[in-house]
């Protein structure tokens, strides 16, 4: 026989039910992982709008001279 016919003679590897635990495994925790980075992302987006109340102060502060502080 020559290499090729090796080559096509050998059987797949298997794949143990431990591997597949792993694979099942590793999935569910991307899918969690997907989840958390989506409210991170949520949270982030919300970040950026200032309340009332700190709009206010914000103002104060921008007038107040630096040697005050």
């Amino acid at each position: 026989m020559n290499l090729a016919e090796n080559y096509i003679n050998q059987e797949a590897p298997s794949i143990s039910m431990t591997n597949i635990d792993v694979i099942k495994h590793m999935h569910e925790d991307i899918e969690v992982l997907k989840r958390d980075i989506a409210v991170i992302k949520h949270i982030l987006s919300e970040e950026g709008k200032l309340t009332e109340e700190a709009i206010k102060r914000l103002e104060k502060s921008r007038k107040t001279p630096i040697s005050e502080y």
